[in-house]
């Protein structure tokens, strides 16, 4: 059995039932070829398949180990994280606490710091506020609320501002805490990075559409 069929089968488990224990029963052939691989399991997956049971989740990450699998790629979402107020962190808040219960089945994390979303409400009342986040043309027509892409905009200075020490502090945080446990930090805005080298209107939400045609 390849690792793409492997993998291809265990997620489909994951999905329908979380049952992994089959693929602990295969040959050691077959298994060893999983080793240096992972398994995705980002935040989002953990609230909808399990929820507050906690035991079913950590019966996963059992499975997934003696399955042969090495390590876990997760994320640790910018909205999420550094949601209340600017610089307050929550790391462990909204089930980002069982990291560690990686590390201590002897895995790797690859944590994927996702800024795809804006955290809210602090970003959204600076917005409003502050001169230096008013969202405006340089004529000084408001034009940011007819304009809201999905993703911030790296191509927005104070949003990339925003968005660079929010990486240094989960490099930072997750170094100290769980040390060499993680393999990999991966920062990552949007699907479509490409699509948004340039802006129109100076906004934080914002993209050029000149640029996304020439791209597509």
């Amino acid at each position: 059995l390849s690792i793409r069929i492997l993998t291809a089968a265990v997620i489909g488990l994951a999905t329908r039932s979380h049952k992994l224990s089959q693929f602990a029963q295969l040959p050691q052939r077959a298994t060893s070829q999983l080793e240096g691989t992972y398994i995705t399991l980002f935040l989002h997956q953990v609230h909808q398949w399990f929820g507050p049971q906690r035991s079913r989740l950590l019966h996963f990450l059992d499975e997934a180990r003696d399955t042969g699998y090495s390590a876990v790629m997760t994320d640790v979402p910018w909205e999420w994280t550094e949601r209340e107020a600017q610089g307050q962190y929550s790391w462990d808040q909204f089930s980002k606490d069982w990291y560690k219960e990686v590390c201590s089945r002897g895995m790797k994390l690859h944590l994927v710091i996702n800024m795809r979303e804006l955290p809210s409400p602090w970003i959204s009342s600076q917005r409003i506020k502050a001169d230096h986040l008013a969202e405006r043309t340089a004529n000084g027509s408001a034009t940011c609320a007819k304009h809201q892409p999905s993703s911030p905009s790296i191509g927005n200075e104070k949003a990339l501002s925003l968005m660079t020490s929010y990486v240094g502090r989960v490099v930072h945080h997750y170094t100290e805490v769980l040390g060499s446990c993680v393999a990999s930090f991966s920062p990552t805005v949007n699907n479509e990075f490409e699509t948004r080298y340039g802006q129109t209107h100076d906004c934080m939400r914002d993209f050029s559409m000149p640029m996304r045609t020439l791209y597509h």
